[in-house]
């Protein structure tokens, strides 16, 4: 029998819920709508159009408002007050990228400024009623605990940690992915010998994240060095990439560069950092943590206990 699918129980985390899912189907329809409109005037197969990428970053941020709505509907369940304000974060990111997308577009005169002036606008709205709803489930979690557990600063600061660094994985997914993608579309050619690298990098990325919580939850040691390596080789792989940006063929690049970077420098920044959390985690094994973690399939209230108590420790 298929699981079913979680939904949350307090009030303030529904209508959190409700109103991503409410913002992504506005923003899709909108996207939908602009997409019907210039893709007539754009030839994708011209690397000399400058407008060849709209379609790749309409898609990337159609699927930013999936993402985001996971971000919430994830954090929600499990009380992640570090990944609420993360969510909130991403909508601000991608309230900017809609700023982009206006001037990309309109500056082209490939379809109407009002409408798409609609998007940000619509995003604007939404992240402030985002911010008072996380802030309201912020207090919630951290009441809830307040009348039920004592505090441990050692191991709040330990499980927030360990939050962080499952918040910073699912960012990096999207910022890598998207990143991947604009760079097989637009810039890559079948016969390039990046263009098998960059492919096979997709699962390879996946693969090694599954390893990383894996072995943060087991506390593994062995496995979190591989992990750790493998962040410094991506670390190197994205230097190398930007430096390749500027340094390729303009004529492949053409129209693309800046958003390339703009993708490529938020994953080096976010690599960089998961680098940092994941060594700070690897030296609180062995102290406590792994006992809340991995009992969390027989007990989940274990981990939403703990995590609320970070949350009163914050406030």
């Amino acid at each position: 029998m298929a699981p079913k699918l979680q939904l949350p129980q307090s009030r303030m985390g529904r209508s959190l819920l409700g109103a991503s899912l409410l913002q992504a189907v506005i923003v899709v329809v909108l996207e939908a709508i602009v997409a019907a409109i210039v893709m007539p005037n754009i030839d994708t197969q011209n690397v000399n159009d400058p407008n060849r990428g709209v379609p790749v970053y309409m898609l990337i941020f159609v699927a930013s408002q999936v993402w985001n709505m996971y971000l919430s509907w994830d954090a929600i369940l499990k009380q992640n007050t570090i990944q609420l304000i993360a969510f909130v974060a991403f909508n601000v990111c991608t309230f900017a990228y809609s700023l982009f997308q206006f001037r990309q577009v309109t500056r082209q005169e490939i379809t109407n400024g009002p409408l798409l002036i609609v998007i940000p606008v619509v995003l604007g709205v939404f992240t402030i009623i985002f911010a008072a709803l996380a802030y309201k489930l912020y207090l919630e979690f951290g009441w809830k605990i307040y009348k039920k557990i004592g505090a441990d600063p050692n191991m709040k600061n330990m499980f927030r940690l360990y939050q962080v660094f499952l918040t910073l994985l699912k960012v990096d997914v999207f910022f890598m992915m998207a990143f991947s993608v604009q760079y097989l579309v637009l810039v890559l050619r079948a016969e390039d010998y990046e263009f098998g690298v960059t492919i096979a990098a997709v699962p390879l990325t996946l693969f090694t994240i599954l390893v990383a919580v894996y072995g943060l939850r087991r506390e593994s040691k062995k496995l979190m060095v591989v992990f750790l390596i493998s962040l410094l080789v991506g670390i190197v792989y994205f230097v190398f990439k930007i430096v390749r940006i500027w340094t390729l063929n303009r004529e492949r690049l053409y129209g693309t560069q800046l958003f390339l970077t703009f993708f490529a420098s938020l994953s080096l920044a976010m690599l960089v950092l998961t680098l940092i959390n994941s060594v700070m985690c690897y030296f609180n094994f062995g102290k406590g943590l792994k006992t809340h973690i991995t009992t969390r399939a027989q007990a989940v209230p274990h981990v939403s206990q703990l995590a609320a108590e970070c949350t009163t420790a914050m406030t």
